[in-house]
């Protein structure tokens, strides 16, 4: 199982993220026509670890989380939310063992008409986590 699919599965199981976004929660992009809130999430970067002879079994992936809504606070409400599920998390999502996932670096962004399909704009809050995890490894 992939971080992303384990991401998603952490999240979908909360009920404080759920209870604002049901299930609009999607990998990379959510489709034009999904309601507000929600959120969105992807891999920025995937460094892994090694050691002097091998893989040492670990990736600390940089992966950004996205909390969307067609207001400032909107959108801070459920980036607290997401904050409160993973900041700080030791243990399994999904299928992932997770030695340690913070909250690396935050902002909020508005787009305007312009730049959105919606009316009046949205408003972003972007989070970068970084989730340090184990990885399986080939054995030749």
């Amino acid at each position: 199982m992939s971080i992303l699919t384990g991401i998603y599965s952490k999240l979908a199981a909360n009920t404080a993220v759920t209870t604002l976004t049901s299930t609009r929660i999607y990998p990379h992009e959510a489709p034009s026509s999904a309601a507000l809130p929600y959120i969105t999430f992807y891999q920025i970067s995937g460094p892994h670890a090694h050691h002097m002879l091998a893989a040492a079994g670990m990736t600390e992936p940089r992966v950004q989380i996205d909390s969307w809504d067609d207001d400032a606070l909107g959108a801070e409400t459920l980036a607290d939310k997401v904050r409160l599920a993973m900041d700080g998390f030791r243990g399994t999502m999904g299928s992932v063992s997770v030695r340690m996932c913070h909250l690396d670096d935050e902002a909020t962004d508005f787009f305007d008409k312009a730049h959105s399909s919606r009316e009046g704009g949205i408003f972003r809050k972007r989070q970068d986590y970084m989730i340090w995890h184990t990885e399986t490894v080939p054995t030749f």
